[in-house]
């Protein structure tokens, strides 16, 4: 497993398509739990559109996210 850090994988947004800048931006915009089931629709739309590249770091930074996340 590779290993990231939020800083990383926000640096990595401009070296990306839109779509994915657009996806780390929904992302690193939740600030309440009540978004987290909006934003895992909005990962999966993105996942059918664009495929699953880059997977295993957009889930993380999910995760990450979802946990700094007041209720």
């Amino acid at each position: 497993m590779t290993s990231f850090s939020i800083n990383y994988i926000e640096g990595l947004i401009y070296q990306m398509n839109s779509d994915y800048r657009k996806l780390l931006s929904v992302i690193k915009s939740m600030n309440a739990t009540i978004q987290v089931p909006c934003v895992r629709t909005y990962i999966d739309l993105y996942y059918r559109k664009n495929g699953v590249n880059q997977k295993e770091m957009i889930e993380y930074y999910f995760k990450v996210k979802k946990k700094a996340l007041r209720d």
